[in-house]
């Protein structure tokens, strides 16, 4: 049996293993070029603002910053 969590860029681990490698690229740098879509599609300012609108509780925006630092941690 396949444990699953470690297929995805969400694991609480911050474990990431390419399920398809194609030829000629590493799986290291599928891995850089997920990270650097995901940054390019959460941190655009139409994004987080419409984000923001949406709070209606203090410790949303504090549970969002540390889903931001989960997900994008260790990245330059």
């Amino acid at each position: 049996s396949l444990d699953w969590e470690r297929f995805t860029s969400f694991s609480s681990m911050g474990i990431y293993e390419p399920i398809y490698i194609p030829k000629g690229m590493v799986g290291s740098d599928l891995v850089k070029f997920q990270k650097k879509a995901l940054r390019q599609f959460y941190f655009r300012p139409s994004y987080i603002f419409k984000r923001l609108l949406r709070m209606r509780r203090k410790d949303e925006f504090a549970r969002n910053i540390r889903a931001a630092l989960i997900l994008f941690g260790g990245t330059k």
